[in-house]
Order: structure tokens, then C-alpha cells, then sequence
């Protein structure tokens, strides 16, 4: 198509402008929808390159902008927008992230770093458009962030087991055995790791566990199971799970507090400074229903 309109080009030279304006037009929508399709997939982000010609540096900086929109797009992934937005995630879901936003970023790095997008800043540079110098500064973010998201991803991979055990153990009492080595795996992160010794990834990891250590909690005692216990008179054994759920929270919590006076005394120029309502505001929500409900039993 290219080569077609090309040679229509030197017969007809006046149709430049509109063949220009038809080719830019295309190149946008076409790439808007592939952008889409992308998103729908969960495909990695393609950056489309068009053909280079020299003299329409306008279809260039047209490309420089969508590329620029897409871009930002895998930029402004946050692991803390299910959260925002009311979800409650589990630590399996900030790990997923940071995989899937590496996997982003390193693909884009392999583009930007290709000859034919090397090429189309060339021609811009030898434009002195301005797009060159910004695009440019926006490759700096790129590669600041993939290098954050292959740290995270990294660090994250050495609680992978013991987030397994948290989301998929049904025994609550097998379940407290995990609260030690996940918090003491999670400060050698903090310790070693280059970016995740943040608040803002503490909040968002120790919400995610305390969201797991729920849902266990929930599977163990169903309102089917309350009735159920009702119904064969086995109250008892209703109250007894409670009492179960209440000491796993209280575990957990406790666990944390042992590691956060861990983490003062080992880094003291990096504690963990987090407001305790910022981390445990929803599992104390679900601690003080569990206790209302033990105290009308009795």
C-alpha cells in the first residue's frame, strides 16, 4: 500500500496533502484500535512504527503521541486501584501485578530500544521537533520503572510459597504457622530490596494478607454452618471456631508487632512507620463483629 500510494505521489504531486492527511488518519485509528484489542487480551503493549518518510515529520509526531498515550498507560498501573476502588486483593494479586507490569515494561524496553523506533526519532531530531526531546525524558521512566518492576517482582517471588499457604490453607490453626516466615521474609525485603521499603507497598501487602487471613476465616465459619450448628444443638462448637478465628487474628497482629520492633531495632532510618489504622482498619472491622457475635453467645 505504501509503495502504491508512493508512485501515485510523483504522478500526482498535488495530492500530497491529502494522501498525507488520509495516511495519518489511519495510522491513529488503526493503532487506537489495536491499543483496545490489546487491553481486551491483556496483551503486552505494541508500539506500531509506520513507514518513515522523511518529509512528514506531522505523521511522525501523530505516532510520537500514541506512543506516548500507551506508554503512560503501563506507567500509571498502581497495585493499590483494587483497593482504591473498594476490592479486596489477596497477596496473590500484588504478586501477579508486578509480574504483569515487568512483563509490560520489558517489552517495551526491547522496543524502544529497536532500530526502526531509533529511526523515527532520528528523523524527528532532524526536524528539531520538539516531541524528540520530551519522548526521550518519557524513555527515562520507562527504564527507571521496569528496573522497579523487575526488583519487585523478584523480591515478591520469595514469599510466593508462603502466600500460597495463606490464600489455600483451610486449617486456621495450620494457618498461623505462616505468619512468622511471611513476616520474616517480608523485612528481609524491606532490608535488601531497592524499592519495596515503601509505606505505600507495606499498606498495600499487609491489607492483601489481612484480606487472605479474612476469607480463611470466613470459610471456616459459614452462616450455613452457624444454622447448622444451631439446628443439631452444637453451639459449642459454633463458639469454639470463633474463639479459633479471634486467636488467628490476634496472632497475626501480634506477629507483625513483634517484626515491626524487629525492623526499628535493624534498620532504624527506614522503621516501619505506618499508622496501625492504615494496615488492620478492615480485619478489626471483621475482629470486633467475630467478638460481638462470641459475647452474644454466652
Amino acid at each position: 500500500i505504501d509503495l502504491l500510494l508512493q508512485k501515485l505521489l510523483c504522478i500526482f504531486p498535488a495530492a500530497r496533502p491529502q494522501v498525507d492527511s488520509h495516511l495519518d488518519k489511519c495510522l491513529l485509528h488503526f493503532a487506537s484500535l489495536a491499543i483496545c484489542l490489546a487491553r481486551i487480551l491483556s496483551l503486552r503493549t505494541k508500539l506500531l512504527v509506520p513507514h518513515i518518510l522523511d518529509d512528514l515529520p506531522s505523521l511522525l509526531e501523530g505516532t510520537i503521541i500514541t506512543w506516548t498515550n500507551q506508554i503512560r498507560d503501563v506507567l500509571k498501573l498502581d497495585p493499590e486501584t483494587v483497593l482504591k476502588h473498594g476490592g479486596h486483593p489477596t497477596p496473590g494479586a500484588e504478586i501477579a501485578f508486578w509480574k504483569n507490569k515487568a512483563g509490560h515494561l520489558n517489552f517495551l524496553y526491547e522496543q524502544l530500544r529497536s532500530a526502526d523506533l531509533n529511526r523515527v526519532l532520528a528523523v524527528l531530531g532532524a526536524a528539531k521537533s520538539t516531541y524528540c526531546i520530551t519522548f526521550k525524558h518519557l524513555c527515562q521512566e520507562v527504564f527507571a520503572a521496569r528496573q522497579e518492576a523487575n526488583d519487585n517482582c523478584r523480591f515478591l517471588g520469595t514469599i510466593a510459597g508462603f502466600v500460597e499457604t495463606l490464600e489455600g490453607e483451610e486449617d486456621l490453626m495450620a494457618l498461623r504457622s505462616v505468619f512468622c516466615p511471611l513476616m520474616h521474609s517480608f523485612l528481609l525485603i524491606w532490608r535488601r530490596s531497592q524499592f519495596y521499603n515503601t509505606p505505600a507497598r507495606m499498606v498495600v501487602l499487609v491489607r492483601e494478607m489481612c484480606n487472605a487471613i479474612i476469607n480463611q476465616s470466613m470459610k471456616a465459619l459459614t452462616a450455613e454452618m452457624i444454622y447448622e450448628f444451631i439446628e443439631e444443638e452444637k453451639a459449642h462448637d459454633g463458639v469454639k471456631q470463633l474463639k479459633v478465628i479471634l486467636a488467628v487474628l490476634r496472632d497475626f497482629q501480634s506477629t507483625f508487632f513483634d517484626y515491626k520492633a524487629k525492623a526499628a531495632d535493624e534498620c532504624p532510618d527506614n522503621a516501619w512507620r505506618v499508622q496501625n489504622s492504615a494496615l488492620f482498619k478492615r480485619l478489626e472491622q471483621f475482629q470486633d463483629r467475630k467478638s460481638t457475635r462470641l459475647n452474644s453467645s454466652h
